[in-house]
């Protein structure tokens, strides 16, 4: 019995933006079909993302807190450069 081991970096999951996205090579394995997407596949797809983007209001709070504690932590990270002579 053969064993069939991942690529290198297959497993590796990492968050990227767009222009990162654009401009990374996929590899397609050779026993996968050409796929295409047509305007209905496009469709439930984007309607999938802004599924998936919609917040209830206890999370939007959440993220309101979070991103105002993290505001406020840069904050008092750049005073205290300031205060040791040390910000750019």
């Amino acid at each position: 019995m053969t064993t069939i081991q991942p690529m290198p970096g297959a497993c590796e999951s990492r968050l990227l933006n767009i222009r990162a996205l654009l401009a990374s090579r996929f590899h397609i394995p050779q026993i996968q079909r050409p796929y295409y997407w047509g305007i209905r596949q496009v469709d439930d797809f984007t309607v999938d993302l802004f599924e998936a983007m919609q917040f209830d209001d206890d999370t939007r709070k959440a993220v309101d807190a979070l991103q105002a504690a993290q505001a406020n932590t840069m904050k008092l990270l750049n005073m205290l450069l300031e205060y040791r002579g040390e910000s750019r």
